[in-house]
């Protein structure tokens, strides 16, 4: 296996390790997804999607595996990966700050200038933080060699456009399994502008800050019913209204499937089953629904969807 290969497996154990805990904070101690998303410094609706991943896996042996070494180790939500990376970033943006990485060393130290040409440790964080770190390119290497250093990236500064903006994920979404296939003719499935409406969608249900929620009560949103609480800050209380107005358009079933596949993320088989359809039908629904909202968000922004956040 060569360097990248392995570094690549090495990211992805760690991003179902950290699935299976959140999986088990979430489950089993009762924790809400939004408190574990602070503790670990990663978005709710990233710990609904482990969770929810975690789930419909939960049949896999490795998965049982490693909720049950989840369960056994001590319950300490600020100690992981995400939680690093968070931290590790916050340093990084001292102006002049590096991410020092020895060779061989499981640790890796975040460097401050002092001012007078030394510098001094601000963090420390794992080897496997720094690997995530790299390949969803929130720093850039500036030396290389036995120790290699890296500086915040542009990315990792900001925030990320459309197109890189969801993190590493666990599967497949419906979406990204679609783009792939080719139709009778040859052509992409689902095109990238249909692409590009679903990840505007899935923007739109972060914003709202209330993922939980909406899942959980999905059905009244749908019918415009309000029998959930509104979110704590006014902007969010504006992206809720502002998905309820782009589910509105759609109508209750293109809306239903839209939101299970780009925002729960949630199987096709899983969705064709809820919603009582045949197999093999919800793809056809799906691309139907995301040509609507593309039309949608061309009327209301021009073509091509406009800027989201």
């Amino acid at each position: 296996m060569t360097k990248a290969r392995s570094n690549v497996q090495l990211a992805a154990d760690q991003g179902l390790q950290e699935a299976a805990a959140q999986y088990v904070w979430n489950k089993v101690h009762g924790k809400p997804m939004r408190e574990i998303a602070r503790a670990t410094g990663v978005h709710a609706s990233t710990v609904m999607r482990h969770v929810r991943k975690i789930e419909n896996n939960a049949e896999d042996p490795k998965i049982q595996a490693l909720i049950r070494a989840a369960e056994a180790a001590p319950m300490d939500m600020g100690h992981s990966v995400g939680a690093e990376i968070a931290r590790a970033k916050k340093s990084l943006r001292t102006t002049g700050a590096v991410l020092v990485v020895s060779k061989g060393m499981k640790r890796a130290v975040v460097l401050h200038p002092t001012g007078e040409g030394d510098f001094k440790q601000a963090t420390v964080i794992s080897d496997a933080a720094v690997h995530m770190m790299v390949l969803q390119s929130t720093v850039r290497p500036i030396t290389h060699g036995r120790i290699t250093k890296y500086v915040l990236s542009d990315e990792g500064h900001g925030s990320l456009p459309v197109e890189a903006a969801s993190p590493v994920r666990l599967v497949d979404s419906p979406m990204e399994n679609l783009a792939r296939r080719k139709d009778h003719e040859g052509r992409p499935f689902l095109e990238r502008d249909l692409i590009k409406a679903g990840l505007r969608l899935h923007e739109e249900f972060r914003l709202t800050g209330c993922e939980e929620q909406i899942e959980t009560y999905l059905d009244d949103l749908l019918c415009q019913r309000r029998d959930y609480d509104l979110p704590e800050t006014p902007a969010e209380q504006r992206a809720l209204e502002q998905f309820r107005v782009t589910l509105d358009d759609l109508g209750p079933g293109l809306a239903e499937v839209a939101v299970r596949c780009c925002c729960f993320e949630q199987g096709l088989e899983k969705t064709e089953q809820i919603m009582g359809w045949s197999a093999r039908s919800g793809k056809i629904v799906l691309r139907i629904a995301l040509q609507r909202l593309k039309r949608y968000y061309d009327k209301l922004h021009g073509a091509g969807g406009g800027t989201i956040g």
